[in-house]
């Protein structure tokens, strides 16, 4: 008998509201990388996605921005063991407290799949608050001297222009959800929020998959709340064009 794989529960998105993302987005104007929330719940970019983006990446020129790269956090690896062997050789038994640890900490690495490599529109408030943002940064630079790194010109960096720490980042968002006086949210959920007011709106499924860089059809259904509310403005648009003057007799009896 084949053994089947175990179901994995079926959790549905809760996203923030309207104005909700009113309130994050008003309360993060007076701080620092206040357009990174700004990226986050318009265009839903994973968290590593959006520390990743450098300005190179974005053409103000067109309003686009090419996600190919995303910061990660990597588990630091022993740099003493020898060739052939096993063990490490400095006594420790974490990479993180070997000496000649390599190849761990925060990294910018290069997207893995086709769907993570994709080019985004942006909207024109996004753009102008964009412009707004590397003015700052550059005062920032001007600030720090010699202590700014950079290379690779992030959009988001920390104070020196280094790789933001994800885990900085969190702490951040956490802190923003205060500050706006809004329910405690994942930083996830500023993803699902960014989904899910693009499928309200009436984007298509597979746009909407190309901006998520979601790879797979069902990844949807966790939207369905979205979903089912498209299948009602079908329903009524259906209506509206088979049977104007009922649709129309109908709207002036409710009124």
């Amino acid at each position: 008998m084949i053994a089947r794989p175990p179901r994995v529960p079926f959790t549905e998105v809760e996203p923030l509201t309207r104005s909700e993302c009113q309130a994050i987005l008003q309360a993060a104007r007076i701080g620092r990388n206040g357009a990174r929330w700004s990226v986050a719940l318009s265009l839903g970019l994973r968290q590593g996605e959006a520390l990743g983006i450098t300005w190179a990446d974005i053409d103000f020129a067109k309003s686009t921005l090419q996600i190919r790269r995303a910061v990660q956090r990597r588990t630091w690896e022993h740099g003493c063991i020898v060739e052939g062997t096993r063990a490490p050789t400095c006594g420790h038994k974490r990479g993180a407290e070997c000496p000649g640890r390599r190849n761990g900490g925060i990294q910018l690495v290069e997207t893995k799949t086709r769907a993570s490599r994709r080019t985004i529109a942006l909207p024109a408030p996004l753009v102008d608050e964009l412009r707004t943002h590397r003015v700052r940064q550059a005062e920032e630079r001007l600030v720090a001297g010699e202590l700014w790194h950079a290379d690779p010109d992030l959009v988001f960096p920390d104070d020196f222009g280094r790789a933001m720490d994800p885990a900085r980042d969190w702490r951040e968002w956490k802190a923003l959800l205060k500050e706006a006086g809004v329910r405690d949210a994942r930083l996830h959920d500023a993803r699902h929020t960014a989904a899910t007011l693009l499928l309200i709106q009436g984007v298509d499924l597979r746009t909407v998959m190309a901006i998520m860089g979601w790879t797979e059809m069902g990844t949807a259904q966790r939207y369905s709340h979205a979903v089912d509310e498209l299948r009602v403005e079908a329903a009524r648009r259906r209506g509206e064009s088979l049977w104007p003057a009922q649709t129309s007799d109908a709207t002036s009896v409710r009124g």
